[in-house]
């Protein structure tokens, strides 16, 4: 699962592709909302910030959300990305505030998925503000 649950209220992607199907607007928790156009069935990503984007039919909703987080990545929307499982553990040891492009986490994701295929890894978009400063004591 390259793509975090919590991201659409903990739905899967077969349900949000159901909701899709059945003609209804599905909203994320970064801001966009997916709509399928019932005309020419390419999915509709709509972002307050965005222009709209729309993927051709063959487009998977997996596909289309790593474009959405390319583009707001890009505009400056999104800070950047982490890699972690269920349990909230980031892949690879990182430090809580360390903050990957969308390329360096999907490479970790590969690894994650490679080395633990069981474990539950995604990549989460983190907003600006989602990621301390790290602290350090002074002794």
């Amino acid at each position: 699962m390259i793509i975090p649950s919590t991201l659409f209220d903990g739905r899967s992607i077969a349900d949000i592709e159901r909701d899709l199907v059945a003609g209804k607007e599905v909203s994320s928790d970064i801001g966009f909302t997916m709509t399928l156009d019932a005309s020419t069935g390419a999915l509709v990503v709509r972002h307050p910030e965005l222009t709209v984007m729309g993927f051709p039919s063959s487009t998977t909703v997996g596909n289309a959300i790593i474009g959405v987080y390319k583009a707001m990545f890009a505009e400056g929307l999104l800070e950047g990305f982490q890699v972690e499982n269920e349990d909230h553990d980031l892949y690879d040891d990182r430090c809580s505030f360390e903050v990957l492009s969308f390329n360096m986490a999907l490479d970790d994701w590969s690894d994650a998925q490679e080395n633990d295929p069981e474990g539950g890894w995604y990549i989460n978009p983190l907003k600006h503000g989602d990621v301390e400063e790290p602290t350090f004591l002074d002794y």
